[in-house]
């Protein structure tokens, strides 16, 4: 993205990574489309970093809030898998079928996932299954 600004030479972006869980829903008037509609949005957070920064003396790094204690830090496969479960819970017995990319196909969600839920993702050639 381009900085217009004169007096500053550097441009810094703070980013958010959204775990995004909509629900596909097409309606009769229009079968030809399909509407994704987020139910479940959570914020994955980074660990809290304890290093220093290199050259400034020692002092801490200037931008740390936000940021997670190793109590409340979880992964982004572990966020998907609480989502889920979540989603599970809600439907009881019906079948969740969720859609993910291979950042979801590991082990963290694949092997806990309730038994009324089918998920499809992308693997590896060397995938243990």
């Amino acid at each position: 993205m381009p900085h217009s600004s004169r007096y500053c030479p550097f441009t810094y972006a703070h980013l958010y990574s959204w775990g995004v869980l909509s629900l596909h829903v097409s309606f009769s008037f229009l079968p030809q489309k399909v509407w994704a509609l987020p139910i479940l949005v959570p914020l994955y957070r980074k660990r809290k970093n304890p290093k220093r920064a290199p050259g400034q003396n020692g002092k801490l790094e200037r931008k740390q809030t936000g940021q997670a204690t190793d109590k409340q830090y979880r992964t982004r496969p572990q966020l998907a898998r609480e989502m889920i479960q979540v989603v599970a819970r809600w439907l009881g017995p019906r079948k969740l079928r969720v859609l993910g990319d291979s950042e979801y196909a590991g082990r963290s969600i694949s092997r806990e996932l309730p038994a009324n839920v089918e998920l499809i993702s992308r693997m590896t050639m060397k995938a243990a299954l």
